[in-house]
């Protein structure tokens, strides 16, 4: 894991925040996980090589879970595709979305 200290309170806060409910969720860190913050957005997010969606929280948000995102990106064309990660009721579930997201990549 890497940039933790060069957020700033705020920004650590809520990438601790995402971290443990990431963990809860049933996402492993790595040595492959990093933290950061979205030079366009101002968002906070953490990804690791080893999941399929970065973990993210906007700006103006609580520390609540209703206030964690997920985001995956269409490797061909960069689209983002945004889901709260509680509106998953599990990994699994999330892993689905995922796997319907990546069957459009091979439509044609």
């Amino acid at each position: 894991m890497n940039n933790l200290s060069q957020l700033n309170n705020w920004e650590r806060q809520k990438a601790i925040f995402i971290m443990y409910c990431a963990e809860r969720f049933g996402f492993e860190t790595s040595r492959h996980t990093q933290i950061g913050v979205n030079q366009n957005s101002g968002y906070t997010w953490v990804w690791d090589e080893y999941w399929p969606v970065s973990i993210y929280m906007p700006i103006d948000c609580e520390l609540k879970m209703m206030d964690v995102w997920v985001c995956w990106t269409n490797p061909e064309d960069g689209e983002e595709h945004e889901q709260s990660l509680f509106s998953f009721h599990s990994k699994e579930h999330l892993y689905h979305w995922v796997a319907q997201l990546e069957k459009t990549l091979y439509q044609d």
